[in-house]
């Protein structure tokens, strides 16, 4: 659209999940990323969601809100989105 200025309206967005209380963020590890090859290997999906699923796993959570299609490849994820 013109005249739209994505830039200010991802910034706005990306400040609001950042001072939200009750979201909880979660960086990823050098462990994560070793173990991300291996999702590499068994899953055949991208890197960035291979560390989320070293991140999921770490932290014990097996559901997720995406409109990815690639998480529903992993059997121990519920993929949840409407």
């Amino acid at each position: 659209m013109k005249g739209w200025n994505w830039r200010q309206k991802i910034a706005d967005f990306l400040g609001r999940v950042y001072h939200h209380e009750a979201l909880r963020k979660e960086s990823y590890t050098f462990m994560d990323m070793l173990k991300a090859i291996d999702h590499l290997a068994r899953y055949g999906i991208d890197w960035n969601d291979c560390i989320i699923l070293s991140q999921m796993r770490r932290n014990g959570y097996t559901e997720i809100c995406s409109n990815d299609t690639d998480f529903d490849k992993v059997g121990w994820i519920r993929r949840v989105f409407q």
